[in-house]
């Protein structure tokens, strides 16, 4: 099994008027040519939104997005009839395929905290459709929100991945199982510990190969909420 440790001072930042945003990979003005995607997931993105703004209306296609509101209330409309009011535990999933448009607002006096996800699909031109599902994840508990086949009543992916939150408590470690030839970039939402045993804190990233049956998740002082992206190692 290798792990490597990708600090969260070293992920892109952008300040606007409305939105502060934290890029794992290279998105919009901000470039790293080593960061360009790890296997099938092309973006994750760190988002504050400012009261009373959002993204306006704009196309995607050929793209996976997954949307997971961490606080506040996010609105979403899109062009396929799909609208809805995502809260914390909330979870919005979007197949782009062969166009889509929408457009994402926060109507309310409270910043939005969100993260947004990106996949390469594993085919194109697909037909857009929206989903959304409330997916709270327990304390001491791992929860499926998307995966190829909808396990364990998550969101659908057209991509032969899995998106976990593990909600992991002191002296009580999880233990993941990965995909079969998949990688793994786990995402440290809040707390620290250990993943696959490798340190890491708020905001880092640990990346895990050939990870075999298994690989442990250990809080350190506090609870660790954790997002596990298990990809594909192509993005074809």
């Amino acid at each position: 099994m290798r792990t490597t440790l990708i600090p969260a001072h070293t992920r892109g930042y952008i300040q606007e008027d409305w939105l502060t945003a934290w890029y794992s990979f290279s998105f919009s003005g901000w470039r790293d040519p080593e960061r360009m995607q790890f296997g099938a997931l092309r973006v994750l993105n760190d988002d504050i939104i400012a009261p009373r703004n959002g993204f306006g209306w704009h196309p995607h296609s050929d793209m996976e997005i997954l949307t997971i509101v961490l606080a506040g209330i996010l609105s979403h409309t899109d062009s396929t009839g799909g609208s809805g009011e995502l809260r914390p535990g909330d979870v919005q999933a979007m197949t782009a395929g062969k166009g889509i448009m929408h457009a994402e607002f926060n109507k309310g006096d409270e910043e939005v905290r969100s993260l947004q996800l990106w996949f390469y699909p594993r085919a194109i031109s697909l037909e857009p459709h929206y989903q959304q599902k409330h997916l709270p994840t327990l304390p001491g508990t791992l929860r499926v929100l998307a995966s190829a086949t909808g396990e364990a009543d998550s969101l659908i992916l057209a991509q032969d991945l899995r998106v976990v939150r593990a909600r992991v408590l002191p002296e009580k470690p999880l233990e993941y199982t990965p995909i079969a030839g998949n990688i793994q970039y786990c995402f440290l939402i809040e707390g620290a510990g250990t993943v696959a045993g490798q340190e890491a804190s708020r905001r880092d990233a640990v990346t895990v190969e050939d990870a075999g049956n298994t690989f442990a998740l250990v809080a350190s002082h506090a609870e660790m909420d954790c997002l596990i992206l298990d990809v594909p190692k192509s993005s074809v």
